[in-house]
């Protein structure tokens, strides 16, 4: 009879030993799973970070390439406006020739009739 009651008491604790190591292994199983998903977090994290740093370095590369637009139009706006500083100098320089020239022209015109006139006075 002693040995059924050890057995049933060795069967008991081994019942007990192999709860306490289902439950460790339960445990053990659990922190994996936890462990896994949170790795997978911090993974897709990464990618997230990653797709960020991504966008912010086109968004400088778009900047840089926004900004080097802005000078060369700064650029040809300022020689535009130098060109229009000498067109319109060239414009001034033609009027004014034109206004000598029709001076001229008149002085010309008045020895011309003067002349005619000493001219038919003989």
């Amino acid at each position: 009879m002693e040995s059924a009651e050890e057995m049933m008491e060795f069967t008991e604790e081994t019942m007990e030993s192999a709860e306490e190591i289902m439950g460790s292994t339960g445990e053990t199983m659990e922190s994996a799973v936890e462990h896994r998903d949170q790795r997978k977090e911090e993974e897709e994290d990464l990618w997230k970070h990653r797709d960020l740093r991504k966008g912010q370095e086109e968004d400088l590369w778009k900047h840089r390439d926004l900004r080097e637009r802005y000078r060369h139009l700064m650029q040809e706006c300022r020689n535009l406006r130098k060109e229009d500083r000498d067109l319109k100098q060239e414009w001034q320089d033609l009027r004014n020739e034109h206004r000598d020239l029709r001076q001229d022209l008149r002085e010309e015109h008045r020895d011309l009739h003067e002349e005619y006139l000493y001219l038919q006075e003989w």
